[in-house]
């Protein structure tokens, strides 16, 4: 059966089922995640894990970070259609505000390094 790999759009959507199912485990790891559901740094965490995971090449089509965002927030948190329009307005906020953005590729690749010689040495 792993032969048999999925093409095009099937392919997109296993991608994203599966990024959003790893940025809920992420979420899901943290202690007391349900107390930060209306938390703003939360919903700043999820959107730049979705940034810096999604990667939107020439040739494919666009992918909506805002649907990605509310389908992790309706997994991992129950909401109602209220809280689903107040977290819109929430993540229109913040992309305006210049909260959500990619990070300098040399800073992470830093950041990774530095973290990495740590727990070598540990």
């Amino acid at each position: 059966m792993d032969l048999i790999q999925p093409k095009g759009a099937l392919k997109r959507e296993t991608e994203l089922l599966l990024l959003v199912g790893k940025i809920c485990d992420k979420i899901r790891k943290l202690p007391h995640y349900e107390n930060y559901k209306h938390d703003i740094e939360m919903l700043k965490l999820v959107c730049n894990l979705i940034e810096h995971s999604v990667v939107n090449k020439k040739n494919r089509t666009k992918i909506d970070k805002l649907v990605l965002a509310k389908n992790v927030y309706t997994t991992v948190f129950s909401l109602n259609p209220n809280e689903i329009k107040t977290l819109e307005t929430n993540i229109t906020y913040l992309l305006e505000n210049g909260q959500i953005k990619k990070q300098n590729i040399i800073r992470l690749l830093i950041k990774y390094g530095i973290n990495w010689v740590k727990n070598f040495l540990e």
